[in-house]
């Protein structure tokens, strides 16, 4: 039997680049903070007259669909919203953001 063997190598005489060398360069932080400067975040104390008092929760086995466009929410499949202490359960549920008004279709009791 008869076997041939062909190898290859990289050449070595080529040129070399040589090492990165980093000089120690880093400082201390001489910008002193001090907190009486820093701005602080305020709550908003400002609150539109038609706003709702308490937020309104939302959920939908299926899937909630927001339109920015139209300000609507539209709630698909076992849709839930909760209201301080009013519940409301149905098959497709429609939240207009701009009237505050809430339209349930397909009832779940």
């Amino acid at each position: 039997m008869l076997c041939s063997i062909l190898s290859f190598a990289q050449n070595d005489n080529g040129p070399t680049i040589p090492p990165l060398e980093f000089a120690n360069t880093l400082t201390i932080d001489t910008l002193k903070t001090d907190s009486s400067t820093v701005n602080k975040v305020s709550v908003d104390t400002l609150n539109s007259p038609d706003a709702l008092e308490f937020p309104v929760k939302y959920l939908a086995k299926d899937s909630i669909r927001i339109d920015m466009k139209s300000k609507k929410v539209y709630l698909f499949g076992n849709s839930e919203v909760y209201y301080e202490d009013i519940e409301l359960k149905a098959e497709l549920i429609e939240i207009d953001i701009d009237s505050n008004v809430v339209t349930a279709r397909c009832l779940v009791f």
